[in-house]
């Protein structure tokens, strides 16, 4: 689904979501601080009904796959797009054959 970015309610749609994508994109980030502090099946002694680091990681990751999903449905970006780079960065962090 498309949708025209050139009036306000296309401009209001674009802003939310490139916003959610942002907001989420820094979640996941603050969840791999925690993880890289206190380990990753660690969780918080105030909030242990919210899971552990991993869970909460998987839940960030999952919200932030929403909104690129969410993206694409409005023709923001091309999940195939978005598909051929993630497989050029696998075959870029391939190893190296042994010699």
């Amino acid at each position: 689904m498309m949708f025209a970015l050139n009036n306000p309610e296309g401009a209001k749609v674009l802003t939310k979501v490139l916003t959610k994508v942002g907001e989420e994109c820094a979640e996941v980030l603050q969840e791999l601080a925690k993880i890289q502090l206190w380990g990753l099946w660690s969780a918080h002694p105030s909030e242990p009904h919210k899971g552990t680091n991993q869970q909460r990681l998987e839940r960030e990751l999952g919200d932030l796959m929403y909104w690129i999903e969410r993206a694409d449905q409005l023709g923001l970006v091309n999940k195939q797009m978005v598909g051929h780079w993630a497989a050029v960065k696998e075959r870029e962090m391939a190893p190296e054959p042994a010699r």
